[in-house]
Parts: structure tokens; C-alpha cells; sequence
């Protein structure tokens, strides 16, 4: 089966499963305007658990979208803003395995770690569902399981297998769930205390002006406002994660102290240092450039393809012409190649950079043999005299500098080393902040939530259940 057909698959399937949706019946709480017992309240490790639970057995679905499940420090979490979270990442869940339908292995493998399996009522209604489509005569989707050679029980399996990763993929979600919303309230929390208010309102109102957030607000399904409060507390929430990884700092003996102790991965075979003039001619689409073909179809979309290939052509000769003239000035006596090829290399960053072409250091045994074939007759301050072609066009290209095997000087890898700690010391400040934070936190039940703990238990004492 190829890709394309696997993806049409996963989203048809998709679109079947009631287990991948995460939308709840909202319920109208009777509780408004009753008087509860102020109960003493559990620790908030307590509380998020019992949340947690009760979103497992489905309890929480008779809690309409404003009812405020608890507080974080008096700031309230309502279920609406726990449903939009789950909806989301479902949602996010949904689309990785739709794009990469093999992604769903992993969710499987957890599944039976986890001893999560379909019941019978759950593996029906998919199967109802399944052959409703089946039933249907669909023309594409019959013609889509005779091209791949599918009969009616393989779609069934893939029905029960999709709809058991949705199932444990939502028992995932959940496990991280509200300790994911009670870190993403504290650091707006803060965002707010270190003034970050104004510009996350200002970030949102250029935004909103976009094609995109029309795009947003449909793509959502939620109202205006709300699409507006969440992209405003996303943009505190990154701020303040922001101030806390630029507050983390590493000092000059920390990276030395990492060079020193680690040097044995610092090694390195012979190596060469080059430098190069750029002549774009791409040949290939990249991410950041697209081939002479592509340009020209778009700025030209009524060519033909004849006239498409000789105004490629065209313009390929007159770069290739352009390269052979600064090849021939690079070899000159006195001139300074590195001037040269920061007025002349059409390789944006290092024209930016005005960095004399540099490409650094490169070890001899990760080039392409066909490229050092030209280098290794070189002598060091010499510019090859053959134009060095690739995808991106010509190369003019001059050695530098010749190294034996060895270790890499601490010059040379410190800035490296300390974009390294600072990582790791960026996202450790992060995780010290949250669990302290976490840990002092104030996290409160609200009289909605109460509320439903208490009719439960009625419920349950009615049908002799005993619940914890």
C-alpha cells in the first residue's frame, strides 16, 4: 500500500471513530445557587488527582463549559479551557497519525503496557459506523480498497486498531493533562507580575490583522474571544519562558570545565579550512531556495515549458560565465579573495556576515571524494582553478589551512560548548521554576466541583457502589 492511500485510509477511518472525538455533552449543573458544606480542602496534589480521575471514568462531561473545576492560586480554571487543551492535543494526535499513519505504532505499543483495550459496546459502535460507509457503495472508497488489495475485514481491523490508539492516545493526554494546565497558569501568572501584559496584547492585535487568524478562528471552531484569550496566554506563557532560559547564564569555567573533562569527543581526523565565492544557479528545490526552473515558473506562469527551459538556460550560462570571470580575478596576484567574496558571494549568510567566504573547518573524511579530488592538489593560500559545481550553483573555493588529526582548539568549540550548557541549563531553569512553583502553589476545589463529588457519591451509596 503506498503512503498517499495509507493517509486516505487513516483520515476516512478517522472521521468514523467516536473514540477520537473529545467533545462532551454539556450537562447544565442544578448545583448553581445550592449551599455546600465547607468540606476541608485535600492538598493540591490531591485535588489535580482527583480531577484526573474523574476525567478518566468521564465524570467531569456533566460540567458545563464555564464551571470552574479549581483554582490556581484564586485564578480559576474553568472546563471549557481543560476541553479546549484535550480537544487540541487530540486533535495534534489525530493529524501526526494521519500524516504518518506508521507514528501509531508507538500509541499501540503503549496500549498494551497499559492493558488498554476496546470493550464490546465500543468496538460495535466503530464497526456500525465502519459498515454504514461500507454500506454506502462509495465509489472512491470501494475503488480505494480493490487498488490496494484490501478486503471488508481489513478495513474492520484497521477500524479497531486506529479507534484503540485514539482511546489510549486520550488516556495519555490525560495523565499530563492538568499538571500541563496548572504550569501553563503559573507562568501566566507570572507573565502578568513581570509586565509582559501589554506586549502579549499588542502581539495579538498584529495577529489578529493576519489572513491566518480568520484561518484560526475557523480551523477552531471557537468563538472570536476565546481563539483571542488563548493566543494571548500562549504569548505570556512563551515570554515568561523566555525570561527564565535568558536568566540562565553560563560562565567561562563552566565551558572550560566541560572542555576539559570531555575533550576525548572533541576529536577530529585530518581536516581542511576553505573559503568560497558563491554564483547561485540552483539546480534542486530547497527549503530556503528554489531551483532556477521553480523561479522562473513563478515569476513567469504563462511560459510554456520550452520557454521555461531556455530562459533557465539563458540565465544558467550567464552565471556560469559570471563564476569563470571572478575565478579568474580570485587567481590573480594581490588580490584579497576574502574582499572578493564579501561583495561578490551570493551566499546570503556569509555576505551578511562579511566573513571573507569562511566555511570553517571540514574533516577531510566526511567530504565528498569527487569534491576533495579537486582540493587535494592545493596548495594552503591557493584557489582551486576549476570551478567546483553543486545543486546551489558554482563554487569558487580557496584553502586556507591543512590539520592533522586531533583535538579541536578551545576557541574553536566554545561558542558550541556554551550554546550547549545554555540549552540544557536553559530548559533546567524552566523545570526549577515549575516545580517550585508547583510545589507552593494554592490549588483549591470549587463549589462546582464539590458539587459533583457529592452527587456522585449519592449516586453511587443509591447503587451501593463504594467510591474512594
Amino acid at each position: 500500500m503506498n503512503l498517499r492511500n495509507l493517509v486516505l485510509i487513516t483520515s476516512m477511518l478517522l472521521l468514523l471513530l467516536p473514540g477520537c472525538s473529545t467533545k462532551s455533552t454539556e450537562v447544565e449543573q442544578t448545583s448553581e445557587g445550592q449551599k455546600t458544606s465547607k468540606a476541608p480542602q485535600p492538598a493540591s496534589a490531591d485535588i489535580l488527582a482527583e480531577i484526573d480521575r474523574l476525567e478518566k471514568e468521564s465524570k467531569l462531561d456533566k460540567l458545563r463549559d464555564s464551571a470552574i473545576i479549581c483554582s490556581i492560586n484564586d485564578t480559576p480554571l474553568t472546563m471549557g479551557e481543560y476541553r479546549r487543551q484535550m480537544n487540541a492535543q487530540m486533535q495534534q494526535f489525530q493529524n501526526t497519525i494521519t500524516v504518518h499513519p506508521q507514528s501509531r505504532v508507538e500509541v499501540l505499543r503503549q496500549a498494551q503496557i497499559r492493558n488498554v483495550t476496546l470493550s464490546p459496546a465500543e468496538k460495535k459502535q466503530m464497526l456500525d459506523r465502519a459498515n454504514k460507509l461500507k454500506n454506502a457503495g462509495s465509489k472512491a472508497f470501494n475503488n480505494m480498497l480493490k487498488e490496494n488489495k484490501l478486503t471488508s475485514k481489513d478495513f474492520d481491523k484497521e477500524v479497531l486498531e486506529i479507534g484503540l490508539a485514539c482511546k489510549t492516545a486520550k488516556l495519555m493526554i490525560q495523565d499530563s493533562l492538568m499538571a500541563q494546565l496548572t504550569n501553563r497558569q503559573l507562568l501566566c501568572s507570572a507573565a502578568k507580575a513581570n509586565g509582559f501584559s501589554k506586549q502579549a496584547i499588542n502581539k495579538f492585535n498584529e495577529e489578529k490583522q493576519t489572513p491566518q487568524f480568520q484561518q484560526i478562528v475557523r480551523s477552531s471552531g471557537l468563538a472570536p474571544e476565546v481563539v483571542e484569550q488563548e493566543m494571548i496566554k500562549n504569548s505570556l506563557c512563551s515570554m515568561m519562558i523566555d525570561k527564565l532560559q535568558n536568566d540562565a547564564t553560563v560562565s567561562n569555567d563552566e565551558v572550560k570545565a566541560f572542555y576539559d573533562k570531555n575533550k576525548s569527543l572533541l576529536k577530529h581526523g585530518a581536516r581542511i579550512r576553505l573559503s568560497q565565492i558563491l554564483v547561485q544557479a540552483p539546480s534542486q528545490d530547497k527549503a530556503t531556495v528554489d531551483s532556477l526552473t521553480t523561479q522562473m515558473r513563478k515569476s513567469h506562469p504563462k511560459m510554456s515549458e520550452q520557454e521555461v527551459e531556455k530562459a533557465v538556460d539563458s540565465i544558467f550560462t550567464k552565471q556560469r560565465q559570471k563564476a569563470e570571470s571572478l575565478l579568474t580575478r580570485a587567481r590573480s596576484n594581490g588580490v584579497d579573495f576574502a574582499e572578493l567574496a564579501n561583495q561578490n558571494t551570493e551566499d546570503a549568510p556569509a555576505r551578511t556576515a562579511k566573513n571573507g567566504g569562511d566555511l570553517g573547518f571540514q574533516e577531510e573524511a566526511k567530504l565528498p571524494k569527487e569534491f576533495l579530488d579537486k582540493i587535494n592538489p592545493l596548495k594552503v593560500g591557493e584557489v582551486s582553478p576549476i570551478l567546483v559545481q553543486s545543486p546551489m550553483g558554482f563554487h569558487i573555493i580557496k584553502l586556507t589551512a591543512r590539520e592533522p588529526a586531533g583535538i579541536v582548539p578551545f576557541d574553536e568549540a566554545k561558542d558550541r560548548i556554551t550554546g550547549f550548557l545554555r540549552e540544557g541549563k536553559s530548559k533546567e531553569a524552566v523545570q526549577k521554576w515549575l516545580d517550585n512553583e508547583r510545589r507552593n502553589a494554592k490549588v483549591t476545589m470549587s463549589p462546582d466541583l464539590q458539587a459533583l463529588i457529592a452527587s456522585i457519591g449519592e449516586e453511587n451509596k443509591k447503587k451501593n457502589i463504594h467510591t474512594p
